[in-house]
This record gives C-alpha cells, sequence and structure tokens, in this order.
C-alpha cells in the first residue's frame, strides 16, 4: 500500500469504527428484539451509548490492526468487515452469553467471497471449518452443554476464514485464555461451577490476533 493511502486510511479509521459501532449496536439490538427468550441476562441489558462505547473502543482498535495488516484496499475492507464481525461477537457475548446467527451468517458469507484474497487456499479453509464444527459439536454433546451454540458455529465460520493453521491457534489461545479467566472467576467466587462461561470473547480477540501468523 503506497504511503499516502496508508496515512489517508488512518486518519479515516476513528470515523470508520465511529460509524461501525453505532451499526454494530442496531443489529445487536434488533437481534436482541427477534430473540428475547434467548438472552441469558435480560435484566442486565446494557444501555445503547454503554454498549456502543465499548463496540467503537473495539473497533477502534481492531481496524488499527487492519490498517497494519492490509496490503490493498481489497483486503483492508475484508479485515474491516472481519474485525467488526468480531467486535460485535466480543460484547454481545460478554453481555448476555449469545452469539447471534446473523453475525456468523455474515462471517460466512465474508469468507466465501474473499476467497481471492485470503491466504489460505479454498479446500483447506473447507475442512477447517468442517472439522472445527463437528470437533466442538461433540465436545458439546460430551460435556452436555458445557459449550454453546453460538461457539460451535463461530468455529466453523472461524475455520472457513482463516483455514487450519490459525483456526488451531485461534482454539488454543481462547481456550486458555477462557479457561483462565474462568478459573479466576471461580476462585474468587463470582462463577459457580455451574454457570456457563462465555469463550466466544476469548476465540474472537484470538481469531483477530492470528492474523499476524
Amino acid at each position: 500500500m503506497k504511503p499516502f493511502l496508508s496515512v489517508s486510511l488512518l486518519l479515516c479509521i476513528p470515523i470508520l469504527a465511529y460509524g461501525a459501532a453505532g451499526l454494530l449496536n442496531h443489529c445487536i439490538l434488533l437481534g436482541y428484539k427477534k430473540s428475547p427468550s434467548e438472552l441469558e441476562f435480560p435484566s442486565r441489558l446494557l444501555d445503547s451509548h454503554t454498549r456502543r462505547t465499548y463496540l467503537f473502543t473495539g473497533c477502534l482498535l481492531s481496524y488499527c490492526i487492519a490498517w497494519w495488516l492490509a496490503a490493498s484496499w481489497i483486503t483492508f475492507a475484508v479485515y474491516l468487515f472481519y474485525m467488526s464481525i468480531l467486535t460485535a461477537v466480543v460484547v454481545m457475548d460478554f453481555e448476555q452469553q449469545l452469539i447471534l446467527n446473523r453475525f456468523i451468517l455474515s462471517l460466512t458469507i465474508l469468507a466465501l467471497l474473499a476467497t481471492p484474497v485470503l491466504p489460505a487456499a479454498f479446500l483447506p479453509r473447507i475442512l477447517a471449518g468442517g472439522a472445527g464444527f463437528l470437533i466442538f459439536l461433540c465436545l458439546a454433546m460430551i460435556t452436555r452443554g458445557g459449550i454453546g451454540g453460538g461457539d460451535i458455529k463461530l468455529i466453523g465460520a472461524l475455520g472457513l476464514f482463516l483455514g487450519p493453521d490459525r483456526l488451531l491457534f485461534t482454539i488454543i489461545i481462547g481456550v486458555v485464555a477462557g479457561g483462565l479467566v474462568s478459573l479466576c472467576l471461580l476462585l474468587t467466587r463470582k462463577k459457580k461451577r455451574t454457570d456457563m462461561i462465555a469463550y466466544g470473547p476469548y476465540f474472537a480477540i484470538a481469531a483477530a490476533f492470528s492474523l499476524f501468523l
């Protein structure tokens, strides 16, 4: 990417992050309204201003990563969309332990459309997505709901975007980070052993940093 284009992108990132935060907040609220029975903590919904603040902060950091990694306008746009979805996943899963299907579907469609600019070949990405989905589905059955359906679908969509190597990195880092946080919450008695722990945010954050590999 040419230097003046890079500077232009960098100056536009706060504006893009602000606009994306508003759009993501709208999409999340719309999803909550359409699926109120799926909300884990309906009495603890964040107000729109607070949620938008979290989304803006996440988008701002994510877009800086996208700007740093992008080799062209096209890859920047792909990473921008990718990071936006991951930011929304982090916020909504922390808030309600819920990952809306519309965001999983958007990530899946992006992975298919962005095939020409993604590093991993198409077939390995298909295999990674399918294998990740099936493995986590089996783990969910073995643990009797210890892994949520949103996490299973998220891993499948991430595999389709990242490919096998980066998906493996994402899973390892996500599981370790989520496990350490869960242990801290159990030790401080903020969570019980029977409580479900949201792993989606850790997978999403690990998936963002896997792009550096």
